[in-house]
Order: C-alpha cells, then sequence, then structure tokens
C-alpha cells in the first residue's frame, strides 16, 4: 500500500475525530508530509512500540494504541492465557 492510500483509508475509515480528520484534510497537498506520516506502519519491536506523536501510521496516537491493544488481546486469547 502506497503512503497515499493509506492516507485515503484513514481519512474515509469514519475513525478519526473531528479534529484529527481535519488535520489530515490541511496536509491534503504536501506530499512530503503524507508519506512521512503513512509510508508504513510502527511495528511493535523489542523495545515496544515508539514513534514520532503525531496522526498517521508511523505516528504515535490513540489510534495506533487501539491497533495495538486489540492485537495483545487477540494474541492473549488466542494462546488461552
Amino acid at each position: 500500500m502506497t503512503p497515499f492510500e493509506r492516507y485515503k483509508m484513514w481519512l474515509k475509515g469514519g475513525f478519526l475525530s473531528p479534529e484529527d480528520r481535519e488535520e489530515l484534510e490541511k496536509i491534503k497537498d504536501n506530499k512530503k508530509e503524507i508519506e512521512e506520516r503513512f509510508y508504513g506502519e510502527l511495528e511493535f519491536g523489542t523495545g515496544g512500540i515508539r514513534g514520532i506523536m503525531g496522526l498517521g501510521s508511523m505516528r504515535m496516537n490513540v489510534y495506533n494504541i487501539g491497533r495495538v491493544s486489540q492485537a495483545i488481546a487477540k494474541y492473549i486469547k488466542d494462546k488461552g492465557f
């Protein structure tokens, strides 16, 4: 998925607050900013999950914390803990 596809997915996802949607809409013409914020997804490593605070799939924010929390919960459930 390209950064621009991921950016559009976030805008169309229906999960953004009005303020967050407005912030992302402000960067719609800023190719560099979109690429920096959406070139991939934050990954959980040996030091946990870390990133620059802000909106985007490559930023630390409430949406990525939710995604990681769901993944951890699924792992725990699947393992039967």
